[in-house]
């Protein structure tokens, strides 16, 4: 049986005046009822909450021996890493049980007092005050301008522009670039001419050996020049037997070096090699002065 009853009245929850049949109704429809329902129940969650916290924090402030999940509140740290510095040594706890760590609050207070806090000291960058030009670079060590821009790049080399003109780290320059530096005890040289006349060899036969073998070489101007006892012994021309040579995988043993790692060294180093076959042969007192280097005091 319908309501006969027509009351004006005022939605709680949008405002808007609506026309109830009931003298309890309080929302214009079921809508702004179901909005006002959640935010009630979220200001009583509100409430709950802020009424729980200030006991909690209080107990916790009585206590005198705290777990570890109470210490990580005082501390506002997590369990894991309260768990880190009980391992270091740095908070002296108590395990009583497989589940429960007691820890006093005397030895929060002791870690604290004795880590005061200090100013990190900031590293000083050194002020790069000498500095090399392209020109300078190609006289000094007989490379190529593509050369210097890749070992610059790939090394990241300080430098800087100067009018339009590049300066580059002398520092870092003869860092990078000693290494290369050619063998002294090599006093004989071919040029490419002389190959060609000594075994009638093309030029890219040339090219191909000496990367191949990795023969040392030279560079004066524009003309490169190559070690005539690295070539002979290449050729087959000259003996070897006066040098004594370690195969990769006994000098990979020796000096407990990866393969990588060895032909890294040996072609920095420019390391003599002999090709046997298949196999390659490397000079075994170049190995020992370049990993077993003699201090004099």
């Amino acid at each position: 049986m319908s309501s006969n009853i027509r009351i004006e009245k005022i939605c709680e929850w949008c405002g808007k005046q609506f026309t109830a049949q009931t003298t309890v109704t309080r929302f214009c429809s079921k809508r702004c009822a179901e909005h006002s329902y959640k935010e009630r129940m979220r200001q009583q969650k509100i409430q709950l909450a802020n009424s729980t916290v200030p006991a909690t924090t209080s107990a916790i402030k009585e206590k005198d021996y705290l777990t570890v999940a109470e210490t990580a509140k005082v501390l506002d740290m997590t369990r894991q890493g309260i768990y880190k510095l009980i391992y270091r040594g740095d908070l002296v706890a108590a395990k009583l049980s497989s589940r429960l760590t007691l820890i006093k609050r005397e030895s929060i207070d002791k870690m604290l007092d004795g880590s005061p806090y200090t100013k990190r000291e900031t590293n000083e960058k050194k002020t790069i005050n000498e500095f090399y030009t392209r020109a300078e670079i190609r006289e000094k060590f007989g490379v190529k301008d593509s050369w210097i821009y890749k070992v610059v790049a790939e090394n990241n080399v300080p430098k800087t522009i100067l009018r339009g003109k590049a300066y580059f780290s002398k520092n870092h320059i003869d860092r990078l670039f000693s290494a290369r530096k050619e063998n002294p005890e090599i006093t004989e040289w071919y040029s490419v001419e002389d190959i060609q006349s000594q075994y009638g060899m093309t030029l890219s036969a040339i090219y191909s050996l000496v990367s191949k073998i990795g023969i040392p070489k030279r560079k004066e101007g524009s003309k490169v020049y190559y070690s005539k006892y690295h070539f002979d012994v290449a050729k087959g021309a000259k003996s070897a037997e006066d040098i004594e040579f370690i195969s990769v995988a006994d000098a990979m043993e020796k000096y407990s070096l990866t393969r990588d790692q060895l032909y890294h060294y040996v072609k920095t180093y420019k390391i003599i090699k002999l090709r046997c076959g298949k196999h390659v042969k490397l000079n075994a007192k170049e190995l020992a002065e370049l990993f077993n280097p003699k201090i004099e005091l």
